[in-house]
């Protein structure tokens, strides 16, 4: 199901992101999808490409921040007796 909202938000939204104004658009087409305006958005301004840029380098940043390349070192210690009987016993 497509949500649709009121073409006075589509054209705050396209005029924000500098899409070509919505009364460019056919009359009678009926209010525009979120998907259409957002469609457009893509089509037409010419930063989305930059910020695509910046949300892969900002949750590059956060990956490395929570230590998901961090090395993992382990430890671990055995006690063993050389005479066959358990430890202890004597």
């Amino acid at each position: 199901m497509r949500e649709r909202i009121p073409g006075w938000a589509a054209v705050i939204v396209m005029g924000a992101l500098g899409v070509p104004s919505a009364s460019a658009q056919p009359t009678g087409s009926g209010p525009l999808t979120l998907d259409e305006v957002l469609r457009a958005a893509e089509q037409a301004h010419p930063y989305m490409d930059v910020a695509r840029a910046k949300v892969a380098a900002t949750r590059g940043k956060r990956t490395k921040a929570a230590g998901a390349f961090d090395a993992k070192i382990g430890a671990g210690a055995k006690v063993a007796s050389t005479d066959g009987k358990p430890w202890g016993e004597g």
